[in-house]
């Protein structure tokens, strides 16, 4: 056991390495509901279901800017 703290010991490891890790699970994770979706609705669900996850994210990212380009008093 040392007698270093939980905050020390963290700080050894490396901001990138730490960044790096999280981005391989969250690829990893995106393959595997990928699979699982492909498993469970087959080819053409998992067309569906990505064509509007898709559209969704789009028409999010048009409203956002629509609303950030309009003035307070328009």
């Amino acid at each position: 056991m040392t007698n270093q703290s939980a905050v020390t010991v963290r700080r050894s490891v490396s901001l990138p390495a730490l960044m790096a890790v999280s981005i391989a699970a969250g690829l990893g994770f995106q393959v595997l509901s990928l699979y699982a979706i492909w498993v469970t609705f087959g080819a053409v669900g998992t067309v569906a279901l990505f064509a509007i996850g898709g559209l969704t994210f789009l028409l999010q990212r048009v409203i956002s800017e629509r609303r950030l380009t309009c003035s307070a008093g328009d």
